[in-house]
């Protein structure tokens, strides 16, 4: 063996294969992965609530929300969820997360509304209802929902107004406009 200089340290040839080592992720390719992931799981989690597993659902949304929390719809699904799994005050907190990460998600408004429906609070969903017909006016069912928080305050002829507003937006084929156009001569019999 030769060496390098008088002191005799021998001369070892080391040749590093790139391919043995694993380039480090970038931070881009990092997020892509977790976002599809997060996908992943989301899908897993509808799939679960479709079949009636709320609990199962509710798993795999939290990994999709930890996967990738930087995800307004994410957060806006799972209080889907927790709406079904009566978890109403999950539900509000996952949509107030939802909005703050993107302002003008209606559906994370519609779907607090319904939760704050259910608890009771009466000024919070209207003002919920109120601000979805405003970002979303061409969406029945938001109306439909107002309606029934007016019935529930006696305020018939407001709810009938939205009632009929919500057959006016609906496509003709909507499956609830059958349904509508009952409770709309219900309320006016009152």
């Amino acid at each position: 063996m030769r060496s390098i200089s008088s002191i005799g340290i021998p001369l070892v040839v080391v040749i590093l294969v790139s391919c043995d080592r694993p380039k480090p992720e970038s931070p881009a390719s990092r997020q892509s992965r977790n976002s599809t992931d997060a996908e992943e799981h989301a899908a897993r989690g509808r799939d679960l609530a479709m079949s009636g597993d709320l609990q199962g659902a509710r798993r795999e949304f939290d990994k999709a929300v930890s996967l990738n929390p930087a995800s307004a719809q994410l957060f806006s699904d799972r209080a889907v969820i927790r709406n079904m799994a009566e978890d109403r005050l999950g539900a509000i907190d996952d949509c107030t997360e939802a909005l703050r990460r993107d302002p003008k998600l209606v559906q994370a408004v519609r779907n607090r509304a319904t939760a704050r429906f259910w608890l009771g609070m009466t000024k919070e969903t209207l003002e919920d209802f109120d601000l979805a017909i405003a970002m979303a006016p061409t969406y029945p069912d938001t109306y439909v929902n107002r309606a029934k928080l007016l019935i529930r305050l006696g305020q018939t002829a407001k709810a009938i107004a939205d009632l009929e507003r919500s057959l006016e937006v609906a496509r003709q084929d909507w499956d609830q406009r059958e349904s509508v156009k009952r409770r709309i001569e219900e309320y006016r019999r009152r």
